[in-house]
């Protein structure tokens, strides 16, 4: 029996992918199918898992038609799956020999078991854990899946959980896919185990644009976000508490994006509100029961994200008194924005 299906998305990956594949190969837990699917590489990366292949034939080679990106590369995974549970690596990552070990042992009762991301510089080949991977503890405290936002290779999932709840990969957004899954996962989730000290390695590749925010990808971007809200939107069940949670992880995403200069103002804007709107409740604020003051001025590079998190407190019950000191930047201007949105 196959416990973990390990889908491996693969394009231009030269360079990394026979670390990532060994890391995989000498896997302490050996109930695994390795499913690589290459998204049309146009170097190297298809032969050396071809020679990998006839070294472990428990890897399974799938070769896309098209360059299709690596939503659709997984997905064509799934559809080929024969595992108990799902796990995903990237193809210039890697994981430690007991990862998939570790996780499954806690899997008994549990749809989604979650490690840890650290951090793998490649130059210096130290690591660190990745901050996101925080969430973790507030995953463990609270004892609530829709903490679970960032880190989705860092975990396996029933492979029955995403077939029954039919969640893939949104196939029309080739850039930050990976919120939208989890988005998906933490909403039907019951519960999350994790398990602490189980390491997923995020390499850092210096020489890669993969990872480098581009106008380009702040448009699809814009795209999976709107979707995202859309899809809470439909979510009629959840209460207040549990779409601030969500929106909260969604907007501080949405915030880094905008202050790297790849989404523009009226993009920010419909986004802003749109959050707004999902938190929108019954419960109008007749009398504060706290007041927040901030003098400003010329703090431009700052204040749309300072306001925006007062604005998205979770104590909703304050009015927030900005007083503008005379500013010669586009702090006002800022204010006046936000003061249409709430």
């Amino acid at each position: 029996m196959v416990k973990v299906s390990i889908i491996v998305p693969v394009y231009n990956k030269e360079n990394y992918i026979k670390d990532c594949l060994d890391s995989l190969i000498n896997q302490t837990l050996k109930e695994i199918e390795i499913i690589c699917v290459d998204d049309k590489s146009t170097d190297h990366s298809l032969e050396i898992v071809e020679e990998l292949k006839q070294v472990d034939k428990r890897i399974k080679l799938i070769k896309s038609p098209l360059n299709l990106g690596s939503s659709a590369a997984r997905n064509l995974g799934l559809k080929e799956a024969k595992g108990e549970f799902i796990g995903f690596v990237d193809a210039d990552d890697f994981v430690e020999p007991d990862f998939f070990e570790k996780l499954y042992k806690e899997s008994n009762g549990y749809d989604c078991i979650k490690g840890e991301v650290w951090d793998y510089n490649s130059l210096t080949k130290k690591s660190s854990l990745n901050r996101a991977s925080n969430l973790n503890k507030t995953i463990k405290d609270s004892n609530n899946p829709l903490y679970f936002y960032y880190g989705f290779t860092s975990a396996i999932y029933r492979k029955e959980f995403l077939d029954t709840n039919n969640i893939s990969f949104p196939e029309e957004i080739i850039y930050n896919e990976d919120p939208y899954f989890s988005l998906m996962v933490a909403t039907k989730l019951k519960n999350i185990k994790v398990v602490d000290n189980a390491k997923y390695f995020y390499r850092e590749v210096l020489d890669s644009q993969c990872r480098v925010l581009t106008k380009e990808k702040g448009n699809i971007f814009y795209k999976g976000m709107t979707m995202m809200i859309n899809y809470l939107n439909n979510l009629s069940s959840m209460t207040y508490e549990d779409k601030y949670i969500l929106v909260y992880q969604m907007i501080n995403q949405t915030f880094y994006t905008f202050e790297k200069g790849c989404l523009d103002d009226e993009e920010y804007k419909l986004l802003t509100n749109g959050f707004k709107a999902l938190l929108k409740n019954d419960r109008e604020v007749s009398e504060p029961k706290i007041s927040i003051i901030i003098p400003i001025y010329n703090a431009e590079k700052y204040l749309r994200n300072t306001l925006a998190h007062l604005m998205f407190q979770s104590f909703y019950e304050i009015e927030i008194i900005c007083v503008d000191d005379k500013s010669t930047d586009r702090s006002l201007e800022i204010v006046e924005e936000l003061k249409q949105v709430d």
